[in-house]
């Protein structure tokens, strides 16, 4: 699933609502312009992956705030809003965390996790 328009958002929060992701692994990948979040639906999954596992693929990518003030590392995904009029993506947990991406243009895919990673181990040299 890609979503380029607000409108697309109610449908991805549909697939990812409550499943859970470990917020020490979230970065911004400067050189590719890409924030990606590991979601999971059960928690003990996050360690270890699963054939159920799918990756939110932030496209277009220029900054990353990560406002975790209860820091316990695990999150459940609450909501996804995008504040088209300053470019920002606004994700929430059920426990309190919000991360913001800075975006150029709204473009998010969620993809399989398995099948991401079968890519990025084809592209290593």
């Amino acid at each position: 699933m890609t979503v380029t328009s607000p409108n697309q958002l109610g449908d991805l929060l549909d697939l990812v609502h409550d499943r859970w992701f470990d917020a020490e692994r979230i970065a911004l990948d400067k050189e590719r312009k890409v924030v990606v979040i590991h979601l999971e639906e059960k928690k003990p999954n996050l360690a270890i992956g699963s054939k159920d596992g799918i990756s939110l693929v932030i496209n277009n990518a220029e900054a990353l705030a990560v406002n975790d003030t209860e820091e316990v590392r695990d999150y459940d995904l609450n909501e996804i809003k995008f504040d088209a009029a300053n470019g920002r993506l606004i994700i929430t947990g059920g426990i309190p965390i919000a991360i913001e991406v800075k975006v150029t243009a709204l473009n998010i895919e969620a993809v399989n996790a398995v099948s991401q990673r079968s890519e990025a181990a084809a592209k290593k040299p």
